[in-house]
């Protein structure tokens, strides 16, 4: 049973570890731990309350329906509509639950991580479940597999959420529209995923998933880089780098000087968040 969760929260022991810098700017870490439990949290609405009335409204459950249905066109249908949608709206909802709940509307990286932190939660959750009814072999897989999927999908909807939140104070229509086609964009990318995986052997599968998902995360890797760039501090100005030592007039994140990013108070930064 240890190995079991060991494998479960390995994804979370991992995102602590890329993102450790992030941890010592307090708002960041609450967004990334939030989501988490959000996660959580939407995995569990959609078990015990929402795709129980997908069932009782179609007669059968999802699993039964795409396996069943004959058209290629009707799974995607499936795929894309009654998973990929239903899942993202459901973290999307916990990422802006997390964000109202901790003030985190003006930070953009904020965003992402809560939706990386809701992905994690909601596939260790979900990933335990398959365990239960399918045994050890899928949780392996699904840890490495789809627990990244859930990261790419998600993650690129906080991102467009993140963009979202630097436009809506300039440009407010736009931001909300950024944010419906970012949810647009993980929806079918899901149930794309969910359909390869379903209508293909493992040894087609893996293959086509696994470049799929390494370019997903390069993507991630550029949304989190643009993130900060739109990032702004609040507090006393100017401030001195704890690196080079310039004296930094600007509201930036990062030194004019050396361009590092500031995770740390340092001189003139006693209120800096």
């Amino acid at each position: 049973m240890e190995f079991v969760f060991g494998l479960t929260f390995l994804p979370m022991a991992l995102f602590g570890v890329a993102f450790r810098k992030c941890w010592l700017d307090e708002p960041l870490k609450n967004a990334a731990l939030g989501g988490v439990a959000a996660g959580a949290a939407a995995s569990l609405v959609l078990k015990f309350a929402i795709y129980p009335g997908l069932q009782m409204l179609l007669g059968v459950d999802l699993r039964t329906a795409i396996a069943e249905t004959q058209q290629l066109w009707e799974k995607a249908i499936i795929c894309i509509f009654m998973v990929g949608g239903v899942e993202e709206s459901a973290k999307l909802c916990g990422t802006l639950v997390v964000l109202l709940a901790l003030g985190g509307l003006s930070r953009p990286p904020a965003a992402f991580l809560a939706s990386l932190g809701v992905a994690l939660g909601f596939s260790a959750l979900e990933n335990l479940d398959y365990f239960s009814l399918y045994g050890l072999d899928i949780l392996v897989l699904r840890a490495m597999v789809s627990t990244t999927g859930h990261l790419v999908f998600t993650g690129l909807v906080g991102a467009a959420v993140g963009v979202s939140l630097h436009l809506s104070r300039k440009k407010g229509l736009t931001g909300y529209l950024l944010i419906l086609g970012g949810l647009a964009t993980g929806a079918v990318l899901h149930g794309l995923f969910n359909l390869v995986a379903f209508e293909s052997t493992t040894e087609v599968s893996l293959p086509i998933l696994g470049c799929g998902l390494l370019l997903g995360m390069v993507l991630l890797y550029e949304a989190w880089m643009f993130l900060l760039r739109l990032d702004r501090a609040t507090g006393d100005f100017p401030w001195q780098c704890l690196d080079c030592g310039l004296i930094n007039g600007n509201s930036g994140r990062f030194c004019r000087g050396c361009g590092t990013r500031r995770v740390q108070f340092g001189k003139g930064l006693e209120n800096w968040q």
